[in-house]
């Protein structure tokens, strides 16, 4: 069973079907924008219903789904492409869920501000163009506010004017952002080899992390580039195994628009070059010297002139504009109340040396200091808390931390155990993406000590990494005899899943 290909397509009519609709080109997201823009449409209606009216008939349909599967299950009768569907389906709901009940003015990012996301869409869509400044959310690429710019003007021909009306509709693209990028994982996990336990683990862990919930109703620019940034994995992840003219092209495409999306894409330059290096150095021993591999130098090459001018037009435009250095962050100053350059950066970064773990359940930006336990809480809850629900959010914290704590053990075990080359890309790219990711977020908070700069949103990546080596060291435990420890880390991912579940089905 475990080697057996994912994508191949088992069972009755019904996992046909459901193989057409994951596997099948463009449809999934076909049916997904369908799905988010008719909720769009509706937006007016599903606005009569209160928040405690839309979570009671999610919860009916949540429960209906877990009685299914647990059903099934009991049975014997869940095949794994339905076991993979139920857990899409999930998310699905929790995501177009939250969006439903959580007011627009909620939990946003810089969005409302002067010079805020907003403000920059609403330039576009007044005839102004690309910004005339780079004040502060001015200065990152066009790419998200241009594309909500054609939705706010579509929203315009409906009547939609009001800015609450028009962003109850707008929060349905970064939805549609937050459910695609489920579907660019399973496709990425049914080519990497790594067996069918280990994807349904990974699955369940990225599609049922809470993260993806709160992101999903923020309308920054996040969204559309961790599709773009998760796209790009999935694209290089091909190249690795096949380099071809279109695999080639692709990459720089995605790369290329999600750094148009959000300049912190450019995380993605280090994890491709070490990537093409190794792939070039196997095929130059393959081939026997230069001549073999000429082909994908040319082809490099293509890519590099694809993806260098999406992702690089803007920076140096504002960089010839106004001065703006490349990797500017925008500037926010240390008589900012969120200043917490002076609390001893020892307190700041080891995780168990300060009371940042006593008090308080949710994050609290002006008053939080200790990365670690910032980030354990923000990557569950945001930057915000919740009325009602502190029970089923102290149960949630607590298995994050315990998952969190594995993922690390879990990591460390795959990559000094684990060998061959079947799931050698995958374990370079996961190692390479969380290297990338936690040694930038580290700078950063170093260069600019905000308690900010600590939100887990900057930090998203890792989310896949961390479900992708859990789900290979359950695997591998599990083949080696070693049930303890398989079954452990699967009760915690289901404890993780279920506990999410339940909080944002409830919260306030």
């Amino acid at each position: 069973m475990e080697q057996a290909n994912p994508a191949q397509p088992r069972g009755g009519s019904f996992d046909r079907f459901l193989n057409r609709f994951v596997s099948g080109g463009l449809r999934p997201y076909l049916w997904l924008g369908l799905l988010f823009f008719a909720c769009a449409l509706l937006q007016p209606l599903t606005g009569l219903l209160s928040a405690r009216e839309i979570q009671i008939y999610l919860a009916l349909l949540v429960g209906g789904a877990l009685a299914w599967g647990g059903c099934a299950l009991y049975y014997r009768r869940l095949t794994y492409r339905q076991a993979v569907c139920l857990i899409v389906l999930l998310g699905l709901l929790m995501r177009l869920g939250y969006v439903m009940y959580s007011p627009a003015q909620l939990r946003q990012h810089d969005f409302y501000d002067s010079n805020g996301h907003l403000s920059y869409i609403m330039n576009f869509v007044n005839g102004g163009g690309l910004p005339d400044s780079n004040e502060w959310q001015y200065y990152h690429p066009p790419l998200h506010h241009f594309i909500f710019s054609l939705f706010v003007r579509f929203f315009h021909l409906l009547g939609r004017t009001e800015t609450t009306a028009l962003c109850e509709s707008l929060q349905y693209i970064s939805g549609f952002y937050s459910a695609a990028m489920m579907v660019v994982v399973w496709r990425f996990l049914c080519i990497s080899g790594i067996g069918r336990r280990a994807t349904l683990a990974a699955m369940a862990v990225f599609c049922l992390h809470p993260t993806f919930y709160v992101m999903g109703g923020s309308m920054n620019n996040d969204d559309l580039m961790l599709l773009l940034f998760f796209s790009s994995l999935l694209y290089l992840l091909r190249w690795y195994q096949n380099p071809g003219w279109k695999n080639s092209l692709l990459l720089g495409v995605c790369i290329g628009c999600a750094m148009m999306a959000k300049t912190s894409a450019a995380l993605l330059a280090p994890v491709a070059a070490v990537v093409f290096l190794i792939k070039l150095c196997q095929l130059w021993r393959q081939r026997g010297g230069l001549r073999g591999v000429l082909p994908i130098v040319g082809r490099l090459a293509a890519f590099g002139a694809v993806s260098l001018p999406l992702g690089l037009w803007y920076p140096i435009r504002n960089l010839i504009a106004f001065g703006q250095p490349l990797g500017y962050v925008a500037k926010i100053g240390e008589d900012a109340a969120i200043y917490c350059g002076r609390v001893p950066l020892l307190y700041r970064l080891l995780p168990f040396v300060s009371d940042a773990w006593q008090g308080q359940l949710y994050c609290d930006p002006f008053e939080d200091y200790n990365i670690a336990a910032y980030l354990a809480r923000c990557s569950v809850f945001g930057e915000s808390g919740y009325q009602g629900v502190d029970v089923q959010a102290a149960l949630l914290l607590s298995a994050n931390v315990c998952l969190i704590l594995i993922s690390l053990a879990a990591m460390i075990y795959v990559l000094l155990r684990q060998r061959g080359e079947k799931t050698f890309a995958v374990r370079l790219i996961m190692a390479l993406t969380w290297a990338t990711q936690v040694g930038s977020h580290l700078i950063m908070n170093l260069q600019y000590p905000y308690g900010c700069t600590m939100d887990f949103r900057y930090l998203v990546p890792t989310v896949l990494t961390g479900a992708v080596f859990l789900g290979m060291a359950g695997a591998r435990l599990r083949s080696k005899g070693k049930l303890l420890p398989y079954y452990a880390i699967n009760c915690f991912i289901a404890l993780f899943c279920l506990a999410g579940i339940w909080m944002y089905l409830f919260a306030a």
